[in-house]
């Protein structure tokens, strides 16, 4: 196992070291683990060919061929031209995926293997975690420009929590001469204080709060993560894209989602109305319903 953090770095520990407790502990510490080694070259290389190829296969959809395809399980209460500015723009959620290559490839397949269940389950006993429409993939390349500083939740409110297992398809940092993320290693509990948002409101966050953040926490923590790593997060954490300071390769990534109804240190307790009462599809049945099941 990796040596442990100082307090302003992120904890990468080998993926078949790394036990319920630790993936937990810092989740909630740091907001953010680094697994490495967690998923095969092999199976990245294959998942890759896959994607690429679906991307290519979506790029040509039209108003005139939209209907050949399951467009309204793409990205579900959206119109049809926002599913197509998808598609053409090559940002692929899981369904598009599905729907691309009839069903043989899902995001979810990476995370698949029965040690990430075990992290899961164990690691956050009582939590109901489910699929979300926003597992999906994304090319990053200097031509368009990175990602301004944000945390998920801003953006995705599917549940109060949710993880995020941030799976580059091409090596992504500095080291590899490709855009990466930059991370503030908080806790989500301190983030939630910070932003003064419950993840429920449908409120916005605050601009000047999220824009303070170098300010008031200090710098982020520059990732490099290698094919085959994958980056888990929550969607508290704060982050963004950056590129190394010499040109650098574009680069496509997979962010895995899974979203829970619940918060994280009382899954029974009851959350605010405008939340209560949404299904949860147990771990169990999600990964039973997705084949995924170890």
């Amino acid at each position: 196992m990796r040596s442990g953090p100082s307090a302003n770095t992120i904890r990468e520990v080998d993926f078949v070291s790394c036990t319920p407790d630790l993936f937990r502990a810092e989740l909630k510490k740091r907001g953010v683990i680094i697994l490495r080694g967690a998923i095969s070259k092999r199976r990245i290389a294959a998942t890759k060919a896959k994607v690429e190829a679906a991307i290519q296969k979506l790029s040509t959809v039209t108003e005139e061929s939209i209907n050949e395809w399951n467009w309204q399980q793409w990205w579900p209460g959206n119109s049809m031209s926002f599913s197509i500015g998808k598609a053409r723009g090559g940002e692929i959620n899981d369904a598009m995926v599905r729907d691309a290559t009839d069903d043989s490839l899902s995001f979810y397949d990476l995370i698949s293997a029965p040690p990430f269940h075990r992290l899961l389950a164990r690691g956050f006993p009582g939590l109901d975690f489910r699929s979300t429409p926003v597992a999906h993939c994304r090319k990053m390349s200097p031509k368009i420009g990175g990602i301004k500083l944000h945390c998920d939740i801003r953006y995705h409110r599917d549940g109060p929590f949710a993880l995020n297992f941030w799976t580059p398809l091409d090596p992504a940092g500095e080291k590899f001469g490709t855009s990466g993320l930059e991370i503030w290693p908080i806790g989500y509990a301190a983030v939630r204080k910070y932003l003064q948002h419950n993840g429920v409101s449908p409120k916005d966050m605050r601009d000047d709060l999220i824009e303070a953040v170098p300010q008031v926490f200090g710098p982020p923590v520059r990732t490099n993560i290698d094919a085959g790593d994958v980056m888990v997060f929550t969607s508290w954490t704060l982050h963004r894209t950056y590129f190394p300071d010499s040109d650098c390769a574009d680069r496509t990534s997979v962010e895995v989602r899974l979203a829970a109804d619940q918060w994280p240190d009382d899954p029974l307790a009851r959350l605010p109305s405008a939340w209560r009462g949404r299904p949860a599809r147990a771990l169990s049945r999600l990964l039973s319903a997705s084949g995924l099941a170890g």
